[in-house]
C-alpha cells in the first residue's frame, strides 16, 4: 500500500470519527462498503482492456 493511499484513509477515518485501532467500526464501515453503502442502486463499470494493455 503506498504512503499516499495511507494518507488518505487516516484522513477518512478521522473524518468520520473512527479511532485507528477500533477494529469493530472499521470492519463494519468495510462491510457497509460491500453492501454499496445501503444505496437504493448501484452501477459496477470494469475497465478491463486497461489490463490487457
Amino acid at each position: 500500500m503506498g504512503l499516499r493511499v495511507q494518507y488518505e484513509e487516516v484522513v477518512l477515518f478521522e473524518m468520520m470519527e473512527i479511532e485507528r485501532y477500533d477494529k469493530d467500526a472499521r470492519q463494519e464501515w468495510g462491510q457497509r462498503g460491500c453492501r454499496q453503502f445501503d444505496a437504493p442502486a448501484s452501477i459496477v463499470v470494469l475497465d478491463h482492456l486497461r489490463a490487457m494493455l
